[in-house]
């Protein structure tokens, strides 16, 4: 219901400013365009650089609690190793957490 109303509200505003982009003339709407286009691109980039920010400044392996998050530090042991000269097989071995990768390659 909530979404539904923001919809219509959206479209009758841009119905509204379409109605007054008419009466203005090119010249002085591509102007008002310009105007409100800064501000939109404003209200939603300051967001995502927000967003951005506190992702950066969060360490790896750590969840927002601070607390060591399941599943990102995972013991690795192994080795890869490239056997042609195309640059397409590639032969792993080792272990990646539960799950052991045999050498195929011998």
């Amino acid at each position: 219901m909530i979404v539904a109303a923001g919809l219509l509200l959206t479209a009758l505003a841009l119905g509204g400013f379409a109605l007054f982009l008419r009466d203005q003339g090119v010249e002085r709407a591509g102007q008002w365009v310009s105007v409100v286009g800064f501000f939109i691109s404003t209200a939603l980039g300051v967001p995502g650089l927000a967003v951005a920010w506190l992702a950066w400044r969060r360490p790896s392996g750590t969840s927002i609690a601070g607390a060591p998050a399941a599943g990102l530090r995972t013991a690795r042991s192994g080795s890869i190793s490239q056997n042609n000269t195309g640059g397409v097989n590639v032969a792993s071995t080792g272990v990646i957490g539960d799950v052991r990768l045999p050498n195929e390659m011998k």
